[in-house]
């Protein structure tokens, strides 16, 4: 046999006898483009796992606790779940002593430092507040960035001698420590953080209150109060955060005595507040002799909140958050008048 017939009857040995049926090319095709699709599918997955692993393994191994990181762009991270799982306050000072919390530190920083996870209002050295039980958890770097904007000053020399509240901000981190501001709504108005003084106390204490107003809107408040602390009391502590028309229970008083207010009642009272309350109204002219009635009641979130009539039973005015400044005057319509009038025939 020569080579080249060798070579021919090699070759066609070689080749597959071709199908009987004339669809199995095209069957063949099609399986091989399903084959090569499930392939692609098959990388494209292990590409995917292989990342997702990998970026388990990074996040592991940056944050071993898998706790949420402090964002840069300075939102909230980690925050507390409740507004009441914070840092306690600290007691509030006593009458006529000084407080080394709010005086400036002897070293250390002269700003909020980054990373509060909680932020809380409490008593500082000045007249009575009714301080909140929740803590703002929302927008705490929004306090952050406002106190650590504020204008630095020197130590103040002369002040006015008016009276008013002072406050303390709670600032609290992830690993339980605090960072306290103290600010004066009175005087020079100061605000005393760490090691230094700043200007205007009157900013973050507005802004914390606001803030705190947003962040219960959005909230369930807590077990509904009970009546009996609207006690009538001769002077209580006034709620910054408090409104009238956020009262859920209350109490009418004239004098010593008392009426407690049924919820359709304050329902109305409530409503007509809302409606005929109106800003900066001028005292005026009163010819009704007193007592004169009073409305003491309890917020759904626990705010002591106590308005006063300074003529007859259809004007009382509203103090802003610092209790010391008239913000506005509820003049009562005609049928919260009955109400008032009846429950001041019915108290004993």
């Amino acid at each position: 046999m020569s080579d080249e017939k060798w070579l021919r009857e090699g070759l066609a040995g070689a080749v597959p006898t071709p199908p009987t049926a004339p669809d199995r090319p095209a069957a063949a095709v099609a399986r091989a483009r399903r084959a090569r699709r499930r392939t692609a599918m098959l990388g494209a997955g292990a590409v995917v796992a292989v990342v997702a692993v990998v970026a388990t393994l990074t996040t592991t191994l940056t944050n071993p606790s898998n706790e949420p990181s402090p964002a840069e762009d300075g939102t909230d991270r980690g925050r507390p779940s409740s507004p009441y799982d914070v840092a306690a306050c600290p007691p509030a000072p006593r009458e006529g002593e000084a407080d080394p919390l709010d005086a400036p530190a002897d070293a250390g920083p002269d700003a909020v430092p980054d990373g509060a996870v909680s932020v809380r209002l409490c008593q500082g050295a000045g007249t009575p507040i009714d301080a909140p039980d929740d803590a703002l958890i929302s927008n705490v770097g929004t306090m952050v960035a406002l106190v650590n904007g504020l204008e630095k000053t020197e130590k103040p020399e002369v002040c006015t001698m008016d009276l008013g509240p002072g406050y303390r901000l709670v600032f609290g981190y992830d690993d339980g420590s605090t960072f306290v501001v103290s600010g004066r709504l009175y005087g020079c108005r100061e605000l005393v953080v760490g090691s230094g003084y700043r200007a205007d106390a009157q900013a973050p204490w507005g802004r914390f209150i606001d803030l705190l107003r947003e962040q219960r809107a959005g909230l369930d408040p807590p077990a509904p109060p009970d009546v009996s602390a609207a006690d009538c009391a001769i002077q209580p502590a006034p709620s910054p955060v408090g409104l009238p028309q956020d009262l859920a229970v209350a109490a009418l008083c004239i004098g010593s005595r008392r009426a407690e207010i049924s919820a359709e009642d304050l329902a109305l009272l409530v409503e007509d507040m809302r409606a005929h309350t109106e800003p900066g109204v001028a005292y005026p002219d009163c010819g009704d002799a007193p007592p004169y009635p009073s409305i003491d009641g309890i917020g759904a979130w626990g705010d002591r909140i106590t308005i006063r009539s300074e003529c007859g039973i259809g004007f009382f005015p509203i103090f802003d958050a610092s209790g010391t400044t008239l913000g506005s005057t509820w003049i009562a319509g005609d049928d919260a008048r009955k109400v008032i009038q009846r429950l001041i025939d019915r108290a004993s």
